[in-house]
């Protein structure tokens, strides 16, 4: 195994198509996360480094991270990477620990890495997984009722109550609109400050990242901004990302003087529905148990969290770390100060 070091906005133009064949070769990397255009929207604000990793005289994979302190590196456009992990062929014989080492970092740690890359197994400590709704068939709203009707039917309802109460029904499957991507965040800002949650865009360069993404329009990989209008009002607003048919669930947000009418997963129900349509095939949620996305879920992908260290012991200090923060969450302590600075 040879490996070079590219910062990814100097990857060349055989590079970029190689990593966009291998990425499109295997089911695994189905995800946007894991378009070369993803690393390049965020090299665009940040420092990303790309190991293009050679095997038998051929490219057999690319790796995009970015290097922190003392050498600990984390995957690329973190925390806003949904999935990560390096993009390989099948018949390349990588060892994570040598990939590391040669990427000239202490450690790389994952928290979204998808369970099936084997050289990774051995430095996995826990698991989680993404919920999906596979629409391949269409959008079933029958089915998804008989999965969760109190969710999926008292959506239904409240859509009903939206349109009569505030005005009629519109959804716009992708806006171009700025000012709607500028009202997205400031939601989603909203939100994070009501529940306590780490606000991740409060950072320039976060926000600057989602404007990259939104401007995106190749057929390989796009920025998907939709809305729900109730008369001439933005109930809902949902940033995606696509790549070919996989349309992932990136920063949904609400008109919380609409709380009430659940217009977020009104949304949501309304972008199944128009799949067909879109040319989208699956749309995943992103980790975690919301409800909505276990109401609509058909399905997950298995991921997994851990940390490769260059050396046998450099991964330790991390874990341990690890484990201290998944005690505090067990214990409930992360909720019970959330509801504290909340009252």
């Amino acid at each position: 195994m040879n490996v070079r070091i590219v910062a990814a906005d100097a990857l060349a133009a055989p590079d970029l198509a190689r990593w966009s064949e291998l990425q499109r070769a295997k089911a695994l990397y189905r995800s946007p996360f894991f378009r070369p255009e993803f690393a390049l929207a965020v090299a665009r604000v940040r420092d990303v480094r790309v190991a293009v990793v050679e095997d038998a005289g051929s490219v057999a994979g690319f790796f995009a991270f970015e290097a922190g302190r003392l050498g600990h590196g984390r995957p690329a456009g973190r925390p806003f990477s949904d999935y990560h992990g390096p993009v390989l062929d099948d018949d390349a014989a990588i060892d994570a620990r040598a990939l590391v080492r040669a990427s000239g970092l202490a450690t790389w740690s994952f928290d979204h890495l998808p369970a099936g890359i084997a050289s990774f197994a051995p430095h996995v400590w826990d698991q989680g997984a993404s919920p999906l709704l596979d629409l391949a068939e269409g959008f079933d709203l029958q089915a998804a009722g008989g999965r969760a009707p109190s969710d999926v039917r008292g959506a239904q309802r409240k859509a009903r109550k939206l349109a009569r109460e505030i005005g009629p029904l519109r959804f716009v499957a992708q806006s171009d609109d700025p000012a709607l991507l500028a009202q997205t965040i400031a939601w989603k800002r909203q939100q994070y400050a009501a529940t306590g949650v780490t606000d991740v865009l409060a950072d320039a360069g976060g926000r600057e990242l989602l404007g990259h993404v939104h401007a995106a329009r190749a057929i390989e990989f796009a920025g998907v901004l939709s809305v729900l209008y109730a008369g001439d009002e933005v109930a809902a607003l949902h940033l995606g990302l696509r790549a070919d048919g996989v349309l992932h669930s990136w920063f949904p947000a609400y008109n919380s003087d609409l709380h009430r009418y659940s217009p977020g997963l009104v949304l949501l129900l309304e972008l199944a529905a128009a799949a067909p349509e879109l040319g989208i095939r699956e749309l995943d949620f992103g980790k975690g148990e919301a409800r909505y996305k276990q109401a609509l879920a058909t399905g997950t992908v298995p991921l997994h969290e851990g940390c490769v260290g260059a050396r046998p012991l450099s991964a330790v200090p991390i874990r341990l770390g690890a484990s201290a923060r998944r005690a505090v969450r067990a214990a409930g302590v992360h909720r019970a100060a959330r509801r504290a600075l909340r009252r």
